[in-house]
């Protein structure tokens, strides 16, 4: 199948938020747009790289994760994709508050969603030092993008956007770290906050 690149961002996460987690990977994340998909291309050098979550929709991000949250069209609810250092991802449709009117992905819908990483599928536990490792995520415009954001002949519209935002994270690490591309102002560590996400043109 024949991909036309239509937008390409390079963008660096170096928002620190909170002070009690100054700790800041180097994260880099190559955003791609083409008719059909999103393509997400991290590059990580992290402290202490952990990955144990070997399944889809369990707790990605108490590892090494990487992750984007994106707003629907209605403009009410977000998506979120929050892959770990293995490919794996916890993704779901949601309100402000996490735990209301969330619709978890099918199983079929997850399939859809390609990842390749450069640390495998296996659990790798925690590995002690620094770790470079990257993953490239794969994901279809239309999990957040509307019908009226494509033309008569199917190609995406010039001036085609998201609100959105990125993050890099492990709960469950030696080195705790909540880091992210726009910044947030909660008191505490909390990515589940549409108020904060940016304007990012992908056509």
């Amino acid at each position: 199948m024949l991909l036309i690149l239509l937008l390409s961002h390079l963008l660096t996460l170096k928002q620190v938020n909170w002070v009690d987690y100054p700790y800041c990977p180097d994260t880099k994340v190559r955003v791609t747009c083409t008719n059909d998909y999103l393509i997400l291309s991290w590059k990580v050098r992290e402290q202490n790289v952990r990955g144990t979550i070997t399944n889809d929709q369990g707790p990605t991000y108490t590892d090494s994760a990487v992750e984007f949250f994106c707003l629907m069209p209605d403009g009410k609810h977000y998506t979120n994709f929050e892959f770990n250092c293995l490919g794996y991802c916890l993704s779901d449709i949601q309100t402000d508050m996490p735990d209301k009117n969330r619709l978890t992905r099918s199983a079929e819908e997850m399939a859809l969603i390609k990842r390749k990483t450069s640390l495998g599928r296996d659990s790798i536990g925690v590995i002690e030092g620094v770790t470079r490792w990257k993953l490239r995520a794969t994901i279809p415009l239309r999990y957040f993008l509307d019908e009226s954001c494509w033309d008569e002949h199917g190609k995406l519209r010039r001036g085609t956007g998201i609100q959105c935002n990125f993050y890099k994270c492990a709960d469950g690490s030696p080195t705790p770290h909540y880091v992210s591309w726009s910044e947030i102002k909660t008191p505490r560590p909390n990515f589940h906050t549409p108020g904060y996400f940016q304007k990012l043109r992908i056509k």
